[in-house]
Protein backbone atom coordinates (compact mmCIF):
# COMPACT_ATOMS: atom_id res chain seq x y z
CA UNK A 1 0.00 0.00 0.00
CA UNK A 2 1.26 3.21 -0.94
CA UNK A 3 0.18 6.51 0.34
CA UNK A 4 0.80 9.84 -0.52
CA UNK A 5 -0.14 13.63 1.11
CA UNK A 6 0.56 16.84 0.27
CA UNK A 7 0.57 18.24 -3.30
CA UNK A 8 0.60 14.57 -4.89
CA UNK A 9 1.12 13.45 -8.28
CA UNK A 10 1.35 10.44 -10.27
CA UNK A 11 2.21 9.60 -13.28
CA UNK A 12 1.23 6.27 -15.47
CA UNK A 13 2.07 5.88 -19.31
CA UNK A 14 0.22 9.16 -20.81
CA UNK A 15 -1.77 10.22 -18.26
CA UNK A 16 -0.95 12.21 -14.94
CA UNK A 17 -3.11 12.65 -11.36
CA UNK A 18 -2.33 15.18 -9.38
CA UNK A 19 -4.52 15.51 -5.63
CA UNK A 20 -4.05 16.56 -2.12
CA UNK A 21 -3.54 12.89 -1.25
CA UNK A 22 -3.36 9.39 -3.01
CA UNK A 23 -3.75 6.11 -2.11
CA UNK A 24 -3.26 3.10 -3.87
CA UNK A 25 -3.76 -0.60 -2.60
CA UNK A 26 -1.92 -3.34 -4.96
CA UNK A 27 -4.04 -6.23 -3.34
CA UNK A 28 -6.98 -5.44 -5.42
CA UNK A 29 -5.68 -2.77 -7.67
CA UNK A 30 -7.72 0.14 -6.20
CA UNK A 31 -6.56 4.34 -6.33
CA UNK A 32 -8.14 6.66 -4.65
CA UNK A 33 -7.79 10.99 -4.51
CA UNK A 34 -9.22 12.98 -2.75
CA UNK A 35 -8.63 16.86 -2.35
CA UNK A 36 -9.79 18.25 -5.72
CA UNK A 37 -8.15 15.43 -8.31
CA UNK A 38 -6.72 16.80 -11.82
CA UNK A 39 -6.52 13.82 -14.45
CA UNK A 40 -4.37 14.50 -17.06
CA UNK A 41 -4.35 12.67 -20.12
CA UNK A 42 -4.39 13.62 -23.89
CA UNK A 43 -7.78 13.32 -24.74
CA UNK A 44 -8.31 16.36 -22.01
CA UNK A 45 -8.23 17.66 -18.28
CA UNK A 46 -11.37 16.10 -15.84
CA UNK A 47 -11.28 17.56 -12.77
CA UNK A 48 -13.16 16.47 -9.83
CA UNK A 49 -14.08 16.08 -5.83
CA UNK A 50 -12.86 12.18 -5.20
CA UNK A 51 -11.88 9.49 -7.54
CA UNK A 52 -11.43 5.89 -7.73
CA UNK A 53 -9.61 4.09 -10.35
CA UNK A 54 -8.70 0.23 -10.56
CA UNK A 55 -5.96 -0.05 -12.57
CA UNK A 56 -6.20 -3.39 -13.43
CA UNK A 57 -9.30 -2.87 -15.21
CA UNK A 58 -8.96 0.23 -16.15
CA UNK A 59 -11.92 1.76 -15.15
CA UNK A 60 -12.93 4.48 -12.67
CA UNK A 61 -15.76 7.21 -11.21
CA UNK A 62 -14.97 10.39 -10.58
CA UNK A 63 -17.74 12.30 -8.15
CA UNK A 64 -18.41 16.08 -9.21
CA UNK A 65 -16.46 16.10 -12.15
CA UNK A 66 -15.81 19.08 -14.65
CA UNK A 67 -14.63 18.59 -18.17
CA UNK A 68 -14.90 19.61 -21.41
CA UNK A 69 -15.05 18.39 -25.05
CA UNK A 70 -14.13 20.89 -28.17
CA UNK A 71 -16.90 20.40 -31.18
CA UNK A 72 -15.73 22.82 -34.41
CA UNK A 73 -15.10 26.27 -33.18
CA UNK A 74 -17.45 25.96 -29.94
CA UNK A 75 -16.42 23.74 -26.19
CA UNK A 76 -18.68 21.74 -24.86
CA UNK A 77 -18.73 22.14 -20.44
CA UNK A 78 -19.51 18.80 -19.03
CA UNK A 79 -19.93 18.60 -14.87
CA UNK A 80 -21.89 15.32 -13.24
CA UNK A 81 -20.30 12.13 -12.00
CA UNK A 82 -18.05 10.45 -14.83
CA UNK A 83 -17.82 6.95 -14.91
CA UNK A 84 -14.28 5.71 -17.28
CA UNK A 85 -13.98 2.76 -18.79
CA UNK A 86 -10.59 2.83 -20.57
CA UNK A 87 -10.69 -0.73 -21.72
CA UNK A 88 -14.14 -0.48 -23.65
CA UNK A 89 -12.89 3.49 -24.46
CA UNK A 90 -16.42 4.63 -23.29
CA UNK A 91 -17.71 6.95 -20.43
CA UNK A 92 -20.64 7.58 -18.57
CA UNK A 93 -22.35 10.52 -16.31
CA UNK A 94 -24.83 10.86 -14.35
CA UNK A 95 -26.77 14.08 -13.45
CA UNK A 96 -24.71 15.84 -15.30
CA UNK A 97 -25.31 19.68 -17.02
CA UNK A 98 -23.86 20.10 -20.66
CA UNK A 99 -23.51 24.05 -22.12
CA UNK A 100 -21.04 25.97 -24.40
CA UNK A 101 -21.56 29.11 -22.62
CA UNK A 102 -18.17 29.37 -20.78
CA UNK A 103 -19.77 31.43 -17.42
CA UNK A 104 -19.56 30.28 -14.59
CA UNK A 105 -22.73 30.99 -14.38
CA UNK A 106 -23.98 29.92 -17.88
CA UNK A 107 -27.01 31.33 -19.74
CA UNK A 108 -28.00 28.16 -20.26
CA UNK A 109 -27.67 24.76 -20.36
CA UNK A 110 -29.06 20.95 -20.88
CA UNK A 111 -29.54 19.05 -17.58
CA UNK A 112 -29.27 15.21 -18.08
CA UNK A 113 -30.07 12.04 -16.18
CA UNK A 114 -27.82 9.21 -18.11
CA UNK A 115 -25.01 10.47 -20.96
CA UNK A 116 -22.84 8.11 -22.91
CA UNK A 117 -19.48 8.81 -25.00
CA UNK A 118 -18.43 6.17 -27.40
CA UNK A 119 -14.37 6.52 -27.77
CA UNK A 120 -15.60 10.53 -27.37
CA UNK A 121 -16.62 10.47 -30.64
CA UNK A 122 -20.08 10.26 -29.99
CA UNK A 123 -22.29 11.54 -27.12
CA UNK A 124 -26.04 10.58 -26.11
CA UNK A 125 -27.98 11.81 -23.42
CA UNK A 126 -31.21 11.06 -22.12
CA UNK A 127 -33.61 12.70 -20.93
CA UNK A 128 -32.52 15.88 -21.36
CA UNK A 129 -33.98 19.37 -20.10
CA UNK A 130 -33.27 22.75 -21.82
CA UNK A 131 -33.04 25.20 -19.19
CA UNK A 132 -32.48 29.11 -19.66
CA UNK A 133 -31.15 30.66 -16.64
CA UNK A 134 -32.59 28.26 -13.95
CA UNK A 135 -35.97 28.59 -16.01
CA UNK A 136 -36.94 24.71 -17.81
CA UNK A 137 -38.56 25.60 -21.36
CA UNK A 138 -38.07 22.53 -23.23
CA UNK A 139 -38.14 18.49 -23.03
CA UNK A 140 -36.22 15.93 -24.99
CA UNK A 141 -36.57 12.64 -24.91
CA UNK A 142 -32.66 11.91 -25.95
CA UNK A 143 -29.82 14.11 -27.82
CA UNK A 144 -27.60 12.58 -30.07
CA UNK A 145 -24.15 14.24 -30.98
CA UNK A 146 -21.32 13.50 -33.41
CA UNK A 147 -18.30 14.59 -31.99
CA UNK A 148 -15.42 14.01 -34.30
CA UNK A 149 -13.92 16.20 -36.66
CA UNK A 150 -13.51 16.33 -40.93
CA UNK A 151 -16.01 14.94 -43.34
CA UNK A 152 -17.55 11.52 -42.86
CA UNK A 153 -20.58 9.62 -43.14
CA UNK A 154 -24.07 9.42 -41.50
CA UNK A 155 -26.98 10.99 -40.69
CA UNK A 156 -27.94 14.43 -40.90
CA UNK A 157 -29.44 16.02 -37.71
CA UNK A 158 -32.63 17.81 -38.62
CA UNK A 159 -33.42 20.84 -38.28
CA UNK A 160 -37.09 22.05 -36.70
CA UNK A 161 -38.16 24.95 -34.46
CA UNK A 162 -39.82 24.61 -30.23
CA UNK A 163 -42.90 25.43 -32.10
CA UNK A 164 -42.88 22.15 -34.42
CA UNK A 165 -42.77 19.79 -30.56
CA UNK A 166 -45.57 22.74 -28.91
CA UNK A 167 -47.59 23.85 -31.18
CA UNK A 168 -48.32 28.14 -29.96
CA UNK A 169 -51.11 27.98 -31.85
CA UNK A 170 -54.04 25.41 -33.98
CA UNK A 171 -53.51 26.91 -37.01
CA UNK A 172 -49.61 26.45 -37.11
CA UNK A 173 -48.52 24.08 -39.62
CA UNK A 174 -45.27 21.88 -38.27
CA UNK A 175 -42.03 21.29 -40.24
CA UNK A 176 -38.90 19.21 -40.58
CA UNK A 177 -35.90 20.31 -42.68
CA UNK A 178 -32.69 18.54 -43.42
CA UNK A 179 -33.55 15.82 -42.51
CA UNK A 180 -31.38 12.81 -44.65
CA UNK A 181 -27.91 10.94 -45.18
CA UNK A 182 -24.49 12.26 -45.85
CA UNK A 183 -22.36 9.63 -47.96
CA UNK A 184 -18.44 10.95 -48.26
CA UNK A 185 -17.75 8.93 -51.05
CA UNK A 186 -13.82 9.92 -51.04
CA UNK A 187 -11.33 12.81 -50.24
CA UNK A 188 -13.11 14.47 -53.45
CA UNK A 189 -16.59 13.09 -53.92
CA UNK A 190 -19.95 12.69 -51.73
CA UNK A 191 -23.55 12.34 -52.30
CA UNK A 192 -26.16 13.94 -49.87
CA UNK A 193 -30.16 12.92 -50.02
CA UNK A 194 -32.44 14.78 -47.52
CA UNK A 195 -36.05 15.24 -46.79
CA UNK A 196 -38.13 18.86 -46.16
CA UNK A 197 -41.75 18.39 -44.63
CA UNK A 198 -43.93 21.04 -44.22
CA UNK A 199 -47.42 20.20 -43.32
CA UNK A 200 -50.39 20.97 -45.03
CA UNK A 201 -48.15 22.60 -47.93
CA UNK A 202 -45.48 19.99 -49.25
CA UNK A 203 -42.80 17.24 -49.30
CA UNK A 204 -39.20 18.17 -50.73
CA UNK A 205 -36.57 15.27 -51.85
CA UNK A 206 -33.04 16.60 -52.10
CA UNK A 207 -30.08 14.55 -53.79
CA UNK A 208 -26.88 16.30 -54.58
CA UNK A 209 -23.39 14.67 -55.76
CA UNK A 210 -20.24 16.65 -55.70
CA UNK A 211 -16.62 15.90 -57.44
CA UNK A 212 -13.22 17.67 -57.58
CA UNK A 213 -10.59 16.43 -59.95
CA UNK A 214 -7.75 18.36 -58.43
CA UNK A 215 -4.89 17.39 -61.08
CA UNK A 216 -6.96 18.31 -63.67
CA UNK A 217 -8.50 21.61 -61.67
CA UNK A 218 -12.27 20.40 -61.82
CA UNK A 219 -14.63 20.92 -59.49
CA UNK A 220 -18.58 20.55 -59.15
CA UNK A 221 -21.69 18.88 -59.06
CA UNK A 222 -25.09 17.31 -59.98
CA UNK A 223 -28.46 18.35 -57.83
CA UNK A 224 -32.57 17.20 -57.86
CA UNK A 225 -35.32 18.19 -56.49
CA UNK A 226 -38.97 16.98 -56.35
CA UNK A 227 -41.85 18.93 -55.21
CA UNK A 228 -44.54 17.62 -53.94
CA UNK A 229 -47.08 19.74 -53.28
CA UNK A 230 -50.59 19.09 -50.99
CA UNK A 231 -52.97 20.03 -53.36
CA UNK A 232 -51.52 17.07 -55.50
CA UNK A 233 -48.84 18.53 -57.88
CA UNK A 234 -45.24 17.93 -58.46
CA UNK A 235 -42.63 19.83 -59.99
CA UNK A 236 -38.63 18.36 -60.58
CA UNK A 237 -35.70 20.64 -61.11
CA UNK A 238 -32.44 19.43 -62.26
CA UNK A 239 -29.31 22.04 -61.85
CA UNK A 240 -25.25 21.41 -63.03
CA UNK A 241 -22.35 23.23 -61.44
CA UNK A 242 -18.80 22.62 -63.15
CA UNK A 243 -15.69 24.62 -63.37
CA UNK A 244 -12.31 23.75 -65.01
CA UNK A 245 -9.00 25.66 -65.06
CA UNK A 246 -6.88 25.02 -68.10
CA UNK A 247 -4.01 27.38 -67.97
CA UNK A 248 -3.98 30.27 -66.14
CA UNK A 249 -5.48 32.28 -68.24
CA UNK A 250 -8.48 30.11 -69.38
CA UNK A 251 -11.09 28.84 -67.51
CA UNK A 252 -14.48 27.18 -68.26
CA UNK A 253 -17.64 27.70 -65.99
CA UNK A 254 -21.14 26.58 -66.40
CA UNK A 255 -24.27 26.72 -64.56
CA UNK A 256 -27.24 24.90 -66.38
Amino acid sequence: EIRLAGHSLVQRDESTLEADSIRYIESNCEMRAAGGPKLFDPSGVVSGEGMRYDACNKAGIIRRANTEYPEGSATWYVRGDIAVDNEENRSYLSRATITSCDNPDPHYHFAARDVKWVAKDIMVSRPAVLYIADVPILWLPFIFQDLRKGRRSGIIPPQFGINDIIRNSPSYNRHIANLGYYWAIGDYSDVQTTIDWYAQRYVALNGRIRYKWLDRFITGGVAYQELRESGGSTSRRISLQHAQDFSLTSRLTASL
